[in-house]
């Protein structure tokens, strides 16, 4: 099954899809990354900008699971 791990904060956000049936344990991070905004931008901005991060990895990753 593929795991989406979400690390949110104020100015930036970190994920990785974790694949917890991969038989190499080199290949169960599927993917990973950060993603940031800079401080003077404004909140609502910067929530639309990780919602649609968000919905992007929803749909390139067959998700079962999201864990914050």
């Amino acid at each position: 099954m593929l795991v989406l791990g979400l690390d949110p904060s104020l100015t930036g956000f970190g994920y990785a899809v974790y694949d917890s049936q991969a038989r190499d344990p080199r290949l169960r991070r599927v993917a990973s990354g950060h993603e940031g905004t800079l401080p003077a931008t404004v909140p609502v901005a910067r929530f639309m900008h990780f919602r649609a991060m968000v919905s992007d990895l929803l749909r390139r990753y067959a998700v079962g699971a999201v864990g914050i």
